[in-house]
């Protein structure tokens, strides 16, 4: 379902972004990008629900690997995504 909210989403922002200035090429990719991030929370995703709701895997070490791969994903996508996009597709 995080596909088709980006599918939604990105066509609908695309062009307000166009309006602001913002390439929408590089909001689209980062968009898209950002919302991986889905699986590191329960609620996000049905993939996450299930592994948060599996007996095997504690509750308090699923919601600590779910911080730590956010904050980790978070830095990655900073350091590494946004300079990328800029690079791949031009400048806000």
């Amino acid at each position: 379902h995080n596909f088709v909210i980006v599918l939604t989403l990105v066509g609908a922002l695309a062009g307000v972004c166009a309006g602001m200035g913002i390439n929408p090429w590089v909001f689209g990719w980062l968009f898209m990008c950002g919302m991986s991030f889905a699986y590191c929370t329960p609620a996000a995703s049905s993939p996450g629900a299930l592994m948060y709701a599996h007996e095997w895997i504690n509750k308090k070490d699923a919601y600590i690997n779910g911080i730590l791969f956010s904050a980790v994903g978070m830095v990655i996508f900073m350091v590494v995504m946004i300079p990328l996009a800029f690079m791949v597709f031009g400048t806000i």
